[in-house]
């Protein structure tokens, strides 16, 4: 009997499951699609982010990412969470009110896991690329609106929905 006989092959799935070089596309891709769908969706970019980080952190090497930590460019994150933090201890609203209050500054925690994938890899253009032209879009598809404003995916009877195609007026 051969060895060949003895050790059952390895399944597609599993060789998948555990391709470090799979993983980073994937991670790469659906940071790709965070960028490009940001400037028209508040969901969308969110989704694509925690799917982001769950492939990330599949292929992370956790001591190179607490040595990226211990870099300064990861303390100014965490330096402004902590200052929201602090600041919501002199309010007089609820717990729920001031923790809510500081949930924009907690996407900034997102930014070392940026800096360390990114920093690994050739394709941080990428993102920045595809975010330029999702904004170029919207500002050309917003100015169209802005011209003709029955073209604009808002209900007719929303007031201030000139020139805007998708979100609010802040977007």
């Amino acid at each position: 009997m051969t060895l060949s006989a003895v050790v059952p092959p390895t399944s597609p799935l599993r060789r998948y499951w555990r391709d470090q070089a799979l993983w980073t596309t994937i991670a790469d891709v659906f940071a790709i699609l965070a960028a490009l769908t940001l400037p028209w969706s508040a969901t969308l970019p969110a989704i694509f982010v925690l799917l982001w980080l769950g492939a990330v952190a599949w292929v992370m090497d956790l001591r190179a990412y607490g040595r990226l930590l211990k870099q300064p460019i990861c303390y100014l994150p965490f330096a402004l969470v902590g200052l929201a933090l602090v600041g919501t201890l002199w309010s007089d609203a609820s717990w729920s009110t001031r923790l809510y209050a500081i949930s924009p500054t907690l996407k900034l925690l997102v930014l070392p896991g940026l800096f360390y994938h990114f920093a690994r890899l050739p394709r941080g253009m990428w993102v920045f690329v595809a975010f330029l032209a999702s904004c170029a879009v919207l500002m050309v598809v917003s100015w169209i609106v802005a011209l003709d404003p029955s073209l604009t995916l808002k209900p007719p009877d929303e007031p201030g929905r000139h020139g805007i195609f998708v979100k609010n007026y802040i977007a």
